[in-house]
């Protein structure tokens, strides 16, 4: 555990679902960087930068649209 988890943990302020939930998405973490990293070795690097301005265009309009 780390230094912060400890501190509540000893405080209790920190239960145990509170860190199984923590630990839980932990791994799903892990798993989507290991999933995320492979797509990304295997996209060509122009599909991949057209993908992310893309995204960015779309983000962008939903945020104007929402003022």
């Amino acid at each position: 555990m780390t230094g912060p988890a400890l501190v509540a943990g000893a405080a209790n302020v920190m239960g145990a679902d509170t860190v199984g939930i923590g630990l839980l998405l932990g791994v799903a973490l892990l798993v989507d960087a290991y999933i995320g990293k492979r797509i990304v070795n295997r996209t060509p690097e122009r599909l991949f930068v057209a993908l992310v301005e893309v995204t960015l265009v779309i983000a962008g309009l939903h945020l104007i649209a929402s003022f």
